[in-house]
């Protein structure tokens, strides 16, 4: 498994092919191929936006790389990494998101995806957690906990 960009990580997260994202996105397949190889500073911001908007996600999110692996359970099958999440806030807050573990990691200022992915499993979200992510949204404690309630 190696790194992916976000067009594929995300095309892929959503089960999609390339011919349904680039009608989507009213782009050519060709383009989707190309831009999943590599994305260059040649690209169209309105191409990226176009692309971004198809997937639910934003165009930092395509831009940055992903571990192929994140799309993999332990049978080597797709999955949606819901079906790993626990019941705390936390976990709410990756699936509405639909955050990879190495994103939650990032968000949180952990080195480690793995940890992250823990998190999500734990029924009761630790409070320094809690407030780190809702800083991050630009919430109070309260309230990121009233709108990620399990």
């Amino acid at each position: 498994m190696g790194e992916i960009n976000g067009i594929k990580f995300f095309r892929q997260k959503n089960r999609i092919n390339n011919a349904q994202l680039a009608e989507r996105a009213g782009v050519s397949v060709a383009t989707i191929i190309k831009l999943e190889k590599k994305i260059d500073k040649k690209t169209k911001l309105s191409t990226c936006k176009a692309i971004a908007d198809a997937l639910g996600v934003s165009i930092e999110m395509l831009l940055d790389n992903y571990d192929e692996s994140d799309l993999l359970d332990g049978d080597n099958r797709r999955t949606s990494k819901r079906k790993e999440f626990g019941s705390s806030e936390i976990a709410v807050y990756c699936s509405k998101h639909n955050l990879t573990f190495q994103q939650l990691a990032d968000r949180l200022g952990m080195k480690s995806r793995e940890r992250a992915r823990q998190l999500c499993q734990e029924n009761e979200a630790k409070i320094k957690h809690i407030k780190r992510l809702a800083a991050y949204e630009g919430l109070s404690i309260e309230e990121f906990c009233e709108l990620y309630a399990a």
